[in-house]
């Protein structure tokens, strides 16, 4: 069957990777710059979503290219993983503010009464 040689690696690569973050981070320690470029590819992905649909509000996504400079230099990683943590709350929080205001618009005061 032609197709179950990429299911079977699929699933063994699946098997081998661990389940909890700490884990996680322990094999990228241990492998070293082997994942760096998977490092690289991730904080491209972070910036690249903290990016899209900022609707002018670029601030999060500046935060989180300084964060990932921060990263790959070396010597301040956990200094960068705070600050990309604080991207992205800012954009969370900032996206909600946002969806809020919208939604000021259908506010009680507009909405047809039940009563007659």
């Amino acid at each position: 069957m032609p197709g179950v040689r990429p299911l079977l690696i699929g699933s063994l690569a699946l098997a081998f990777v661990p389940k909890c973050p700490i884990c996680l981070l322990a094999y990228f320690g241990a492998f070293g710059a082997a994942v760096a470029p998977l490092t690289v590819a991730w904080l491209a992905f972070t910036v690249i979503t903290l990016a899209w649909k900022a609707e002018g509000r670029y601030g999060p996504a500046l935060l989180a290219v300084l964060a990932s400079i921060v990263i790959l230099a070396g010597p301040f990683v956990l200094a960068g993983i705070a600050a990309l943590f604080v991207a992205v709350i800012w954009r969370a929080h900032s996206q909600r503010r946002i969806s809020c205001a919208d939604s000021s618009r259908f506010s009680s005061s507009h909405s047809p009464s039940l009563t007659h």
